[in-house]
């Protein structure tokens, strides 16, 4: 078998991380040999103009391939969800998923880039199709698309970054890759900290949110446990509703039982035992079931320091999906986008031409026909001219009608969502909740911050109330001066009581 190259390219907030992999004919680990490895920094407010040219010097210096070229997208922008919809066809799957996603998150289809995939069918129950995916805003998607241009990089596939880690795991784990059982994965950086639930299935639950970093620059490690507590939590919630309603969930839930957690962290080694001792006390777990992603054994001509980076791991996943070791991962489309050129379009293109010869030769036998209805036709327009250059201009009228209808009936469902909102928190919220902070955009809850004396209190009655379920915790708990615990969230609200009871 010959030898097959592939490039994984880890794009984050701090910097990039580049890693050009070779499968020689073996298969698993010891087929796999790291023939270039390159990483950098850059500020947040570094323009993607001057990225792409970091890039492109990086490709140029090492002389790395740009043939099948995987790029990691950072997960924080995006959304990652598992939800079980009918059996159907695959467009119809798809179409049932975007219509799901699109009530869920307020947003239309046209502005999402999704990856998703169906999973098999000893996943899902009979007559039933278990989706997983991954939204991303097409918007934060462009600019990095913006980027690898600046780059000269025209041909990549992209990724959401938790598959990257996820692909890795999969291939090489031994915990994973014993039968029926999980492992969770913690990543924490300066900016951002990720919490993802891995199976055989692959990703089984998710979350991301902001570092919880001090004004001096520490981590805040009590707001990291509660962060823990909270994904358990809801892991516990939703194996309860597979448990009370096994038609409406499958059986992934009731198999959530990790035996292990990997973790990676930018601490000191004298900080990593406080780091550990914290993941392991937070999601139930022995200390001794906590390792380091630098335990995982690094590929052949990868150092232990260059495999103990930020980013090694997860640019390793990511070629690791282009050589076809594992099918982990899910690659994001975005509407509108044509699929790259292959047989199928050789053939289309074959049945245009010979579709445009005949119509040449009948357009060359019938061709005086073709000019006296052309002069027919002409004749005919020019009679109806004022007719339609007055329908243009009705047209027209309506289009701006529309356009202020739909300005107002905006402003009055934005009205109304804000004296629902108001209304629903009345009845929802224990009393003694202060709000301090509250931003609101059409259906999305910005940013609702404030004090409660019980902030469990307070979620469970969040997670109680159809209004306010969605909403999500921004950062970490804190409790102020005067005992109360200080909270930030956001999120889409959905339809409760306060809103049948405006109408």
């Amino acid at each position: 078998m010959a030898n097959k190259k592939a490039v994984g390219l880890d794009l984050r907030a701090d910097g990039w991380t580049l890693l050009e992999v070779e499968r020689h004919g073996r298969a698993g680990k010891d087929g796999l040999e790291v023939v270039n490895f390159a990483q950098g920094k850059w500020e947040p407010e570094t323009s993607p103009e001057a990225r792409g040219e970091i890039l492109r010097a990086a490709f140029h210096r090492q002389r790395i391939s740009r043939q099948g070229l995987v790029v990691s997208l950072p997960a924080g922008l995006g959304q990652w969800e598992r939800m079980v919809l009918p059996g159907l066809s695959p467009p119809l799957i798809k179409t049932a998923l975007l219509a799901n996603l699109e009530a869920k998150l307020f947003r239309s289809p046209e502005e999402l880039a999704l990856a998703y995939k169906v999973q098999p069918g000893e996943v899902a129950r009979a007559g039933e199709s278990e989706v997983e995916a991954f939204v991303y805003p097409q918007q934060a998607a462009a600019g990095y698309r913006q980027i690898l241009s600046n780059a000269g990089l025209r041909r990549f596939s992209l990724l959401p970054r938790p598959y990257g880690n996820a692909n890795y795991f999969l291939a090489f784990s031994e915990h994973l890759r014993r039968n029926g059982q999980q492992v969770f994965a913690v990543e924490i950086s300066s900016f951002e900290t990720e919490v993802f639930l891995l199976g055989r299935e692959g990703i089984l639950h998710h979350r991301s949110f902001p570092s919880p970093v001090t004004p001096d620059g520490t981590y805040n490690l009590e707001a990291l446990a509660e962060e823990l507590k909270l994904t358990k939590f809801l892991l516990r919630r939703n194996r309860g509703a597979a448990d009370l309603d096994g038609s409406q969930a499958t059986d992934l839930w009731r198999t959530v039982n990790p035996v292990f957690a990997y973790l990676s962290s930018p601490f000191a080694e004298t900080e990593r035992e406080a780091v550990i001792n914290t993941v392991a006390v937070s999601l139930g777990m022995d200390p001794d079931r906590v390792a380091s992603f630098s335990s995982l054994r690094p590929p052949t001509g990868l150092s232990a320091g260059e495999w103990e980076q930020p980013g090694a791991l997860t640019a390793a996943g990511l070629a690791l999906e282009h050589l076809g070791e594992t099918g982990s991962g899910m690659r994001l489309s975005f509407p509108g986008e044509k699929d790259p050129p292959g047989k199928r379009e050789f053939f289309s293109w074959s049945l245009l031409l010979l579709a445009f010869f005949l119509g040449a030769g009948g357009i060359f036998f019938h061709f005086d026909t073709l000019r006296k209805e052309r002069a027919f036709l002409r004749e005919w327009l020019q009679r109806q001219e004022p007719e339609l250059t007055e329908i243009r201009g009705l047209l027209a009228k309506e289009r701006r009608l529309q356009e202020k209808i739909g300005l107002y009936s905006t402003l009055e469902k934005e009205r109304r969502f804000f004296f629902t909102f108001l209304t629903e928190w009345e009845r929802a919220v224990p009393h003694g909740t202060i709000v301090t902070t509250l931003t609101l955009e059409k259906n999305q809850v910005s940013r609702l911050s404030g004090q409660t004396p019980s902030f469990s209190l307070f979620y469970e009655a969040l997670l109680a109330s159809p209004f306010f379920k969605n909403l999500q915790v921004m950062e970490g708990i804190t409790t102020n001066p005067e005992g109360l615990e200080v909270f930030h969230l956001s999120g889409p609200a959905g339809v409760g009581r306060g809103d049948e009871e405006g109408k």
